[in-house]
């Protein structure tokens, strides 16, 4: 068996990629990868969990978010800073208010799934 056969047969990767190529396809895929890790990280605190659900059913303030959680605003603040941070959330400044929406539609579809899946 030939060597780059083997290699391309250890590694998975096909032998038409460069070294070059494969390495930059590597890191590349590294990095989407543990962006994923952050973002599942964040959703991994029940209180996170939480205040998904809350903002799937629409846009809320951080004060109407701390009001139906019932949690310190201190705590809620950080983890909305940590969702955001992981591109989970998007925020808006109206006056002196902040809200905060799941940031995208996958996003959304996730936070159903977990619904459907795991909460009554």
């Amino acid at each position: 068996m030939e060597k780059s056969a083997i290699n391309s047969s250890q590694t998975g990767l096909s032998a038409r990629h460069s070294t070059t190529g494969s390495q930059a396809g590597l890191q590349k895929a590294e990095t989407e990868f543990g962006a994923a890790a952050r973002c599942l990280q964040a959703l991994g605190h029940p209180l996170s969990l939480r205040i998904l659900c809350l903002l799937a059913d629409g846009e809320a303030s951080v004060g109407e978010i701390q009001e139906r959680v019932g949690r310190p605003l201190p705590t809620i603040s950080l983890h909305l800073h940590k969702l955001a941070d992981r591109g989970v959330l998007r925020s808006r400044i109206v006056g002196t208010r902040t809200y905060y929406a799941l940031r995208s539609s996958q996003i959304a579809a996730l936070v159903a799934s977990i619904r459907i899946n795991y909460l009554n």
